[in-house]
């Protein structure tokens, strides 16, 4: 191969250039400075920076990134100006405008043609910003806490040296924070304090130290403290101390007070002559003092740690109980009960228990403290006093009478008896007397307080009428002591309410009397018999009589007759008349009632006479006009009579309703007796006679009409049909008119009439009229019917029994034609005998409509309903409608062949196909769903779909339903959980459904399993990360052994002080060459197939192709002879040494061997030897065998590989021992070189990342 021009010989500097230029992690930008910071390129770390594709950014400004008017920037360009370069942070503008801090490192220089350049180098600090930012506020936190903490804060070193102190320690030891500083540990701390030296120890043994510590003020005065202390170190390493120190004088102060209250308090307790005892909220005693061990006869230790209920009356144990809760709860502030204790030799005691809370400093109940009195002898006194009380009040209860006692100074009722509270009804006690008895809202203005206040040992006695219960009372009052020594006013009332109404009734009925006598039409007289010494009545002495009685007597003044006797009034003859009257009366024991005419007066009397001792009441009625009026009335009744009994088929009659609401008959004429069969005697003695006749329904109609009538005295008319006792029936006509008497009885006068033939008449006129509008009717309702069946689309006909067609309709004659009467079966389908198939005749036999379908012969479906229909004439017929479903058929067919090839499609999907209702509750699943997540069908079905669903996808399915409701169909992706647990991760297609009304009905979901997918897309996530850090760590190792080449390269240089330009140049050409073989490698990666391995012989080929291009020598006649075995692939720790390794040797052949030469030659092979295969592994274990040799002067004969100087030789030797393999060098007819090593030969299509994987 021949050299190339001299002009490509920078070419691998630039392919250096641009592959640290495209692959900086750091943006660099290339810029004009002269023409507003025009950029004139940018690598794409900074493009993916500023959000900008290098074109976008290419002839853009500076001003399109940053600020111009930015100080910093300016500075920034200062510097750059005068030095040549400059560093410094600014702000930087993304595309979408916003922004994001930076750290810029300038760099001027000029390019080959002479034009000035610059370099910008940005690296986005937002991160360290940030970092700065959370340092910040730790440290604005910090002095936050410290400068605003009420405790003292130190900052110190162990030897006792104060380095900083809060302002709360300045004022704390009242020295300023120079002074504490100053004064250190020994300034601060009461040295004499026993403690110091624990508190050292404990905090150089642990690091930190809590607890309690003397500290001395700047005055001198020593105060106690709280210290809390702990050791760390700073950035620098150094061991430094905070101390936080809190002044607790008050609390030593409260803790000594609180010690002296105890002991005050234990020596009120335990030497009271009180019983005392301290007890817990659970009711557990913790403490009694000696009165109480001796008031219950128990020693201290068999009373403490009980409750207080081992000691209690058992019937006071639930009222304790709840009293010392109300207590503890608080719902109380103190306690005070009574109750019962049994002592230790079993006595029953009465003691007065008080008791109080004693609270934390959260309000929160400790104990209370019980006082407890014995109160037995008290008690039985009480006792005794309360049994004679209520002895007295019970006599009080039982009395009949009012008893009350209250409050003459408050009005307030201290005591009512039973009949107080009977009579008006309400709880009196703790009331006032006015307001409970009175209802007054202030103290009566007649209240006898004053009275009986002033006499205190007299009663006072008077009436009162009280409205409020409207009874009278007599009332007694006076002072009496009560119970509670106070005086009160004690009151007795008797109820006199009965006597004063006999009283009010009395004088009532005697001005109702005289009232009465006065006004009465009748004549009254009052007499005072006189009789003989054989006892017999000879005379009266008229003692008293009313108006009317003075005007029958016919005298001017009423001092003629009263006072007088009879016989001298009337005259001797006339008083005789009356004299045996008045005996019958006096020998019987009531009213004797007579008629008379009266000899005195030419008129007829009605007279009363009634004796009562020697005194004689007579009432005489003057009945002269009366008597004429019955005598008319006789007459006129016999008129009546005679009309009555000679009225064809009728009866008139004449009833009467009762106030009581009885009915009878006053009158019934003898037609009764031919109309219905009865006798007027028996209807007369009883009415149910009669009214038995009429049947119970129209009895009550015949009972509402008369009410009606009665209430509107209107007349009463109706017609009745009447069962005679013969067996007949009668149709009567009732009509009456009512009349209401002074008395309030109402008489009815009416008329029976015999309307039998006539009601015949009305009802065969009227059957003969309905029989005429019937048919009628029914010939307009068949007209109807027909006009109907005409416009039915539907096949309708009438056949007779003996299967002629009586009628068809429209559709019928449409489909068939006209019948003109001929048979069914002979129309229809031009058949001589009945159809076999017809089965419409059966419905004759069973009366039962039937339903059936038939194909006939030109293939259409008809569905018959044949029904049992009777003519006119009473004829059997058969009404049958025919519907051609031939259409119908077919598409139920073809819904059938949908259906089912629907169920197939849904039944063997590879999709779970899954339905729920607006509840979201499972309605239908496929066969894919009851398979992939392994329940049974019928444990799908009705269970909610949130069973199925992993918690992490709930919101978001929660979320989609709530959409899915507003009709949004979506897609997204869906784990669920199978039966076994495991998850199944699935795409879901969801669709709403909605009834024809809009209503949502719920969802239509298809699944499709992608779980192999995303188990795919995590590898792949963990592939793209590791192959990430492989590109990172490559980058890495690859900057690494360039750094080091260029480090080994100025070995060369040191300690030389003239250094010639070509030295420097070669060795950046060899550097560059370097570079170049490790570049060479990634652009093969590139090329291929694969990132882990390399084919290595089209390597080595460019790689010394390029060299030849670099070392172009003259007219020198080189070539190159290369061998290599094909489709070897080594991974990049083989394939780096090994391509440096060619680098340097053909490197030095074409530099060093053939000098003074016009031609030469250069080989290169490689070949595997032999090799293991490592199936597991996808690899083979291979020795290889590589020769790079030359044909040129050679390498002298007594230099050894190892003393070989040049750097090349130096790294050949050094990466041949890396590989672990063997370098021979041979000097036969120019210079040899083979090296054998062994390596892993992997597979081209092994997976990406795998080597990663194991590098971890």
């Amino acid at each position: 191969m021949r050299y190339g021009s001299i002009d490509q010989k920078s070419q691998g500097g630039e392919e250096l250039y641009r592959m640290i230029f495209d692959h900086s992690m750091d943006g660099i930008i290339l810029a004009d400075p002269g023409d507003y910071g025009k950029i004139l390129s940018a690598n794409p770390a900074a493009c993916r920076m500023l959000g900008w594709t290098e074109e976008e950014l290419v002839g853009k400004e500076c001003d399109a990134i940053s600020d111009l008017q930015e100080p910093t920037l300016s500075a920034l360009l200062d510097e750059r100006t005068h030095s040549g370069s400059a560093r410094a942070q600014l702000t930087y503008r993304r595309k979408d405008g916003t922004t994001f801090p930076g750290e810029v490192s300038m760099t001027f220089f000029t390019d080959s043609n002479g034009e000035p350049r610059t370099v910008a180098i940005i690296r986005d600090i937002t991160d360290l910003k940030q970092a700065e930012g959370v340092l910040l506020e730790s440290e604005n936190r910090y002095k936050a806490i410290f400068d605003n903490s009420l405790d003292g804060i130190f900052v110190t070193i162990p030897d006792g040296i104060i380095l900083a102190a809060n302002p709360a320690a300045c004022q704390m030891f009242g020295m300023t924070e120079e002074e504490l500083i100053s004064a250190g540990r020994n300034g601060t701390v009461d040295t004499s304090d026993p403690r110091l030296n624990s508190v050292l120890d404990e905090r150089a043994r642990t690091g930190r130290f809590k607890g309690e510590l003397n500290h001395r003020r700047k005055d001198g005065t020593i105060f106690p403290s709280e210290i809390s202390s702990i050791l760390f170190k700073d950035e620098n390493g150094l061991t430094k101390g905070v101390m936080v120190i809190r002044d607790i004088s008050e609390r030593k102060k409260a803790e000594k007070t609180l010690q002296e209250s105890e002991e005050r308090f234990r020596s009120a307790f335990d030497d009271s002559a009180v019983a005392m005892a301290l007890v817990g909220p659970d009711a557990r005693i913790s403490r009694v003092n000696d009165a109480f061990c001796q008031m219950l006869g128990f020693e201290k230790s068999e009373i403490e740690g009980r409750t207080f209920l081992d000691f209690t009356y058992p019937d006071d144990i639930e009222p304790s109980l709840l009293a010392h809760k109300a207590v503890i709860t608080g719902e109380k502030p103190f306690l005070w009960i009574e109750k019962r204790y049994i002592r230790k030799d079993g006595q029953v005691i009465w003691c007065d228990v008080s008791s109080s809370p004693v609270l934390d400093s959260k309000g929160c109940p400790i104990y209370t403290v019980a006082h407890i009195q014995d109160i037995t002898e008290r008690k039985r006194a009480e006792d005794t006093l309360a049994f004679e009380r209520s002895q007295l009040l019970s006599i009080f209860d039982g009395m009949d009478d009012v008893v009350y006692v209250a409050d003459p100074y408050t009005y307030e009722v201290l005591y009512a008896n039973k009949a107080m509270k009977e009579r008006l009804g309400v709880e009196f006690v703790g009331g006032s007397c006015y307001r409970e008895f009175q209802r007054r809202s202030s103290p009566c203005d007649f209240c006898t307080n004053p009275m009986i206040l002033k006499e205190r040992d007299k009663p006072y006695q008077w009436e009162y009428y009280n409205p409020t219960v409207n009874r009278y009372f007599m009332i007694m009052d006076r002072i009496i002591k009560w119970p509670d020594g106070r005086d009160v006013r004690f009151e007795i009332a008797k109820d006199i309410t009965a006597r004063k109404k006999a009283e009010e009734a009395l004088r009532e009925s005697e001005a109702k009397y005289r009232n009465l006598f006065e006004t009465v039409q009748e004549a009254l007289y009052i007499e005072q018999l006189i009789y003989d010494e054989p006892g017999n009545v000879v005379d009266w002495i008229f003692e008293d009589f009313n108006p009317a009685g003075f005007e029958l007597l016919g005298l001017k003044d009423i001092g003629e007759a009263k006072g007088k006797r009879g016989s001298e009034v009337l005259g001797c003859e006339v008083a005789s008349f009356y004299l045996p009257m008045i005996e019958m009366a006096r020998q019987s024991s009531k009213a004797v009632t007579f008629q008379y005419r009266s000899p005195y007066v030419d008129k007829q009397f009605l007279t009363s006479y009634i004796v009562s001792g020697d005194r004689l009441v007579s009432t005489h009625v003057d009945i002269t006009e009366l008597k004429k009026i019955e005598a008319a009335l006789r007459e006129s009744e016999e008129r009546l009579r005679l009309l009555g009994d000679n009225l064809p088929d009728s009866a008139v009659y004449q009833y009467a309703h009762e106030p009581d609401g009885s009915v009878r008959f006053l009158y019934f004429s003898a037609g009764i007796e031919k109309l219905n069969g009865i006798k007027v005697s028996d209807v007369l003695r009883d009415p149910s006679t009669l009214h038995r006749q009429i049947p119970p329904d129209y009895f009550e109609r015949l009972v509402e009409a008369e009410a009606r009538s009665v209430s509107e005295l209107s007349d009463f008319n109706m017609e009745t049909p009447m069962h005679l006792p013969d067996g007949q029936v009668k149709w009567m006509r009732l009509h009456s008119r009512p009349r209401r008497l002074p008395d309030g009885r109402t008489i009815w006068d009416g008329v029976q009439t015999d309307v039998t033939e006539l009601k015949r008449a009305e009802e065969q006129l009227h059957e003969t009229e309905l029989s005429c509008k019937v048919a009628e009717a029914v010939e307009s309702e068949r007209q109807r019917l027909f006009d109907v069946l005409e416009t039915l689309p539907v096949m309708i006909c009438l056949l007779t029994s003996d299967h002629h067609i009586a009628f068809a309709n429209r559709s019928f004659r449409e489909k068939f034609g006209e019948s003109g009467g001929r048979h069914c079966y002979e129309h229809c389908f031009g058949s001589t005998l009945p159809c076999e198939f017809c089965e419409s005749y059966q419905v004759l036999e069973t009366g039962q409509p039937h339903n059936w379908e038939v194909t006939t012969p030109d293939g259409s479906v008809i569905d018959i309903y044949s029904f049992p229909f009777t003519d006119v004439d009473g004829s059997p017929m058969i009404l049958k409608m025919d519907i051609d479903i031939t259409e119908r058929k077919q598409a139920e067919e073809k819904l059938r062949d949908s259906e089912e090839k629907y169920r197939n499609i849904v039944e063997t999907a590879n999709e779970i196909i899954l339905i729920t209702d607006k509840e979201s509750a499972i309605t239908y699943v496929n066969k894919k769903m009851v398979d992939m997540l392994g329940y049974t069908l019928e444990e799908f079905i009705g269970r909610p779909i949130w069973s199925f669903i992993s918690e992490e996808c709930k919101p978001v399915v929660k979320m989609k339903l709530e959409k899915r409701v507003q009709g949004i169909s979506e897609s997204y992706e869906l784990k669920l959980i199978r039966k076994d647990g495991s998850s199944l991760w699935t795409f879901l297609n969801a669709k709403p459904l909605f009834d024809k009304e809009g209503k949502y009905m719920g969802a239509m979901s298809m699944l499709t399993d992608i779980t192999k997918r995303k188990e795919a897309e995590e590898a792949l996530s963990i592939i793209e990360t590791a192959r990430k850090k492989e590109i990172h760590h490559r980058i890495k190792n690859n900057l690494q052994v360039i750094s080091s080449l260029l480090d080994l390269q100025a070995e060369q240089f040191r300690d030389r002080d003239n250094i010639k330009d070509s030295e420097v140049l070669e060795a950046f050409r060899e550097s560059q060459d370097r570079v170049v073989s490790m570049a060479l490698i990634h652009e093969e990666l590139y090329k291929g197939d694969g990132f882990e391995t390399l084919n290595f012989s089209p390597y080595i080929k460019e790689l010394v192709e390029n060299l030849f291009q670099t070392y172009r020598l003259g007219d020198i006649d080189i070539s190159l002879n290369i061998d290599l075995e094909e489709n070897v692939f080594f991974d990049m720790d083989t394939a780096v040494p090994l391509g440096m390794i060619v680098n340097e040797l053909v490197s030095n052949s074409l530099k060093h061997a053939f000098i003074g030469r016009d031609k030469g030659e250069i080989r290169i092979e490689l070949h595997r030897e032999e090799f293991t295969e490592l199936e597991s592994e996808n690899c083979k274990s291979t020795n290889f065998t590589l020769t790079v040799s030359d044909n040129g002067v050679g390498i002298p004969g007594n230099l050894d590989i190892e003393d070989l100087g040049s750097l090349g030789m130096q790294l050949v030797v050094s990466l041949i021992d890396q590989m672990n393999g063997e370098l021979e060098m041979k000097r036969n007819n120019g210079t040899e070189f083979t090296m054998k090593f062994t390596v892993t030969e992997k597979d081209n299509l092994a997976q990406v990342g795998l080597k990663s994987q194991e590098n971890g």
